[in-house]
């Protein structure tokens, strides 16, 4: 340590300050946190003044070509903001599934974040027309011989009846069910597109918690903006860990660089640690 001691000193008034700095954080621990604490309070009042613009215009070009094309066509077609949920009934069956749809979309109308609801075809447009929508092979019962006129209308109600019946958005194995909306509000902001996540997210729960069958049912939320911003997301978060690693590593090898030894750098780990514990 003698021996250390004596290297710090030859290197002159930075290596000096630097060991004077880790003497003190080991010697008296707690008197560093405290005057960390200090420090981060001093540093958070004029923090506190600061206003971080989070508006989506703030973030890109609106006055760019590309950009203005891209919004005329986002607000033209609105494939960008359609939300899909897709409800697996693998562990529950497809009359489960029906239903939590019209429970879930229920929820959805009353959350006024989304609308063109959609989890089934609905042919009640047609009115009296609907018989044009009758598939072709339905239709060559009417060629039995010796039919009669009440036979006819009685197949011909029930073929309309059952074209009544809600068609659901369905895988062809009646595995997946399909719920389809677009969102009703301008996403100006990152605090609104949260809150649209959040409350689709507490929409899906509590849509499940309504009924005890629904519990097996395994649901989940795509779309181009869930992609994006899922993706968006990970990379982030990819970018932060990679970011904190290369950090920690270059701080290790500055501190070994100005001390040629291994003992001291390890010894200021413990003032940085305090530091990140105090700013997490």
């Amino acid at each position: 340590m003698k021996e250390n001691a004596r290297q710090v000193r030859r290197r002159g008034p930075g290596a000096r300050l630097l060991s004077w700095i880790v003497h003190v954080s080991t010697v008296h621990p707690w008197k560093t946190i405290g005057v960390f604490l200090v420090v981060t309070m001093l540093f958070a009042v004029p923090a506190s003044q600061l206003k971080t613009d989070t508006s989506i215009e703030s973030l890109v070009e609106t006055s760019d070509p590309a950009v203005a094309e891209y919004m005329r066509i986002e607000e033209e077609f609105g494939e960008q903001a359609m939300v899909t949920v897709v409800v697996d009934t693998k562990d529950s069956s497809p009359a489960v599934a029906e239903a939590y749809v019209q429970a879930l979309a229920e929820d959805l109308r009353e959350c006024g974040l989304f609308k063109d609801i959609r989890y089934s075809q609905d042919l009640s447009f047609a009115g009296d027309r609907a018989v044009l929508y009758i598939p072709e092979e339905a239709l060559m019962y009417l060629l039995t011989p010796n039919l009669t006129s009440e036979e006819a209308e009685a197949f011909l109600g029930g073929i309309v009846d059952q074209m009544n019946e809600p068609v659901y958005y369905a895988s062809e194995d009646g595995r997946l069910y399909l719920v389809n909306m677009v969102i009703n509000v301008s996403i100006e902001s990152i605090e609104v597109r949260d809150e649209i996540f959040v409350t689709l997210d507490d929409v899906i729960k509590e849509a499940k918690g309504t009924n005890a069958t629904f519990k097996d049912l395994e649901v989940g939320v795509t779309g181009s903006m869930m992609v994006l911003d899922y993706e968006g997301d990970q990379m982030a978060l990819g970018d932060l860990m990679a970011t904190f690693l290369l950090t920690f590593v270059l701080i290790i090898v500055l501190l070994f660089v100005s001390f040629r030894s291994l003992s001291l750098p390890l010894l200021t780990l413990v003032p940085l640690l305090v530091g990140i514990v105090i700013t997490a």
